[in-house]
């Protein structure tokens, strides 16, 4: 009995670990994982890397301008905004919306941020 329970074992766990192995890779980032009605950054070029995204409404809810924090601060390369009736959003490289800024219209997105503005949006808001 012990056998047949130890065989049945190792079959279940070759079969597991055989599933595992043989899954698909995660597929790639890209503009269209940015939901409508988002504003979107990625933390690689291309769209790729994690991706952070938030809602128009969020962002008026704290005051037209959203301070970006944890692993989101300064950490974009790539950018989408997919926001509803704003004309345009705007990526700040200071908090609060300051400084100077980097304008994306509705729709529009960047695989790459320019050189001077990749890993230093502090801040988003509308325009």
């Amino acid at each position: 009995m012990i056998k047949k329970f130890a065989a049945a074992f190792v079959s279940l766990l070759v079969a597991v670990t055989a599933g595992a192995t043989m899954s698909a890779a995660p597929a790639q980032a890209a503009y269209n994982d940015c939901l409508n009605a988002y504003v979107c950054i990625w933390t690689s070029t291309n769209y790729g890397g994690s991706l952070y995204q938030w809602t128009e409404a969020y962002i008026q809810s704290q005051g037209d301008c959203l301070n970006l924090s944890g692993s989101a601060n300064n950490n974009a390369e790539s950018a989408a905004n997919k926001a509803g009736p704003w004309n345009g959003v705007i990526l700040y490289n200071g908090a609060n919306c300051t400084q100077t800024g980097y304008g994306l219209a509705r729709g529009a997105g960047t695989t790459a941020l320019p050189a001077d503005w990749k890993n230093s949006v502090s801040s988003i808001g509308k325009f």
